[in-house]
């Protein structure tokens, strides 16, 4: 059985909604978005930056929900053509 969990730092609101949009196709794939802690904005230039996210963890327990996993690593490591 392949098992694993995998955290992520710097999340963004777009990249949130990708991982939930998945996650609707993998359902082994766990995703708990109760942990995620918001990244303070320290300087008020800042407040025009996208909102981010750490404590973004993703784990797995079958072959599909590394799957899912896998899919997210990829779109969000991939700009859009």
């Amino acid at each position: 059985m392949i098992s694993g969990q995998l955290t992520l730092n710097g999340i963004t609101d777009a990249h949130l909604i990708t991982i939930l949009e998945i996650k609707e196709r993998h359902r082994e794939m766990v995703f708990n978005p109760a942990i995620l802690q918001m990244v303070p904005r320290q300087m008020p230039q800042q407040q025009a930056l996208p909102q981010t996210y750490n404590n973004v963890v993703l784990s797995w327990t079958t072959e599909n929900g590394l799957e899912g996993v896998k899919e997210i690593l990829h779109r969000l490591t991939h700009k859009p053509q």
